[in-house]
């Protein structure tokens, strides 16, 4: 829903005012296709058991054992509920559980000290950049579908 909500704002649309009131439409062939594009790259990553995301989690220290997992996942939880109901500062999901991965695995390698601290700093900030570029290229999504929806490039 989340998703759909974050490509959904940036797609073209139709407002009109109406007795001073705002009505804002959408052509139904962009919200189906976004839809069905979304749902399509679900079934991808269910099909491909996570994909590549899944491998940098199972990268993770002791990741693959259920109880660590489920610490992992009650963490998130609990942040998530914090900043969906008891909070309105926006957040991003994908940055909060990066954070909590990268928190996770610093802490065991500063204060468990389990695994090699240079190690953990190097993942910690190949996935940060990781994330930075999606948001790059997100960035750079957004600001192209307008033109891509219409078909005119920028000052032409």
């Amino acid at each position: 829903m989340q998703d759909l909500a974050n490509i959904f704002i940036y797609l073209p649309r139709n407002v009109a005012i109406i007795g001073g009131e705002t009505h804002v439409s959408f052509d139904p062939a962009y919200v189906i296709g976004g839809t069905i594009l979304l749902v399509l790259i679900q079934a991808y990553i269910f099909a491909t058991r996570g994909g590549a995301i899944q491998k940098i989690v199972q990268s993770k220290v002791n990741t693959v054992d259920v109880r660590a997992a489920t610490i992992v996942d009650v963490f998130y939880g609990i942040i998530l509920y914090f900043f969906k109901e008891m909070s309105n500062i926006p957040m991003s999901t994908t940055w909060v559980f990066l954070g909590l991965l990268a928190g996770r695995e610093l802490a065991i390698a500063y204060v468990a000290q389990l695994r090699d601290k240079t190690e953990a700093v190097h993942d910690v900030l190949s996935d940060a950049g990781r994330a930075f570029i999606g948001l790059i290229i997100s960035i750079l999504l957004a600001f192209a579908m307008p033109f891509i929806g219409t078909g005119r490039l920028p000052g032409l």
